[in-house]
């Protein structure tokens, strides 16, 4: 009976192990990626509540990714919410993604679109050894007749002043494109 217990707590021990290793690859990997959080914001005035409201929105899933040269082929990456993790490695790279139509009109409260609205950018001279965190914030206008406004702020990990800051302002509806940035 002992070495039945023995051989039961041996393998315990050795699942709670292997459990530990994985989580800790898992964290290794995250902190070996870049990245990009991605939203788009309406604030609009409660009357009810008499305050202002914000909401938001996360992009689709589905996105494209270029990295390491001009001419490189979209790989399918995809949107956790509105967080992407993707180690961005050596060269040019680039993103391309979309807010969903649908929900983009939920959020205005009317029908403001039919396709979905696509965002892009593309960022150079990015590296193995720092990471960055990007924010890309789309603001709708308060009035129908307003115009949209997207910024972009990327920093080095580590380091407080953004190391760039990429702006766009445009009809709701228009491709937002950040063009490209050297890093």
């Amino acid at each position: 009976m002992k070495k039945r217990k023995l051989n039961g707590w041996m393998l315990a021990f050795i699942a709670l192990a292997a459990t530990l290793l994985v989580l800790l690859y898992i964290q290794m990997r995250a902190s070996e990626t870049d990245t990009y959080t991605v939203r788009l914001y309406r604030t609009s005035w409660n009357e009810e509540r008499g305050y202002e409201v914000t909401r938001s929105i996360a992009p689709r899933p589905e996105a494209a990714w270029r990295s390491e040269m001009h001419e490189a082929p979209p790989v399918p990456v995809r949107f956790d919410g509105a967080v992407l993790r993707q180690g961005a490695g050596y060269g040019p790279t680039s993103l391309e993604g979309a807010f969903a139509a649908e929900d983009v009109n939920e959020l205005c409260g009317r029908e403001v679109l039919r396709e979905d609205w696509v965002f892009s950018w593309g960022l150079y001279f990015t590296n193995d050894w720092y990471h960055i965190n990007a924010y890309v914030e789309v603001r709708l206008p308060e009035e129908e007749s307003g115009l949209a406004e997207a910024t972009m702020t990327v920093y080095h990990e580590g380091y407080s002043a953004p190391a760039c800051v990429m702006t766009w302002t445009g009809e709701v509806g228009e491709p937002i494109r950040f063009g490209a940035e050297e890093l």
